[in-house]
């Protein structure tokens, strides 16, 4: 069994140029354009090995490029979120709950100050009515309303 080398680029004393180049026990057997080849030989295209190389150096490059590039401004931008959802969760906590909070109890107040003018008794409500009536009249003849 040898290795063909097909379509390697060689540099000699007539130039360079294209051949095959068979190697057979550690030490290049023969070298020619289009080399026969058995079915025992092992064949590596030279212009495909070349493109292979390539293709991994540039691979090997977006690899790093994604690790240190792409990932660390992910995990950049994740810690970002995190932070501002902390932020968030601390604002929501003080600011919002305390304004709900606050609305509650004021509300609460209102109805136990208003609870103690309902009486159920209809003539304690004409009279608040007519005094009522009575305050709005007064502004409008000293000139308080329209």
């Amino acid at each position: 069994m040898s290795l063909v080398i097909a379509g390697a680029t060689l540099l000699d004393q007539t130039g360079r140029r294209r051949a095959d180049v068979r190697i057979a026990d550690g030490l290049i057997a023969d070298v020619g354009p289009d080399l026969e080849r058995s079915d025992d030989d092992r064949v590596v295209d030279a212009g495909v090995r070349a493109a292979a190389w390539f293709g991994d150096a540039v691979s090997r490059l977006l690899a790093t490029w994604s690790e240190r590039g792409v990932d660390g401004t992910v995990e950049a931008l994740a810690r970002g979120t995190v932070a501002f959802a902390a932020g968030s969760g601390r604002f929501d906590d003080a600011a919002l709950d305390g304004a709900v909070e606050g609305t509650a109890r004021a509300t609460g107040r209102a109805g136990s100050a208003s609870r103690r003018l309902q009486s159920g008794r209809a003539p304690q409500y004409y009279t608040l009515i007519a005094a009522g009536a009575l305050a709005l009249l007064a502004l409008a003849l000293l000139g308080g309303i329209g």
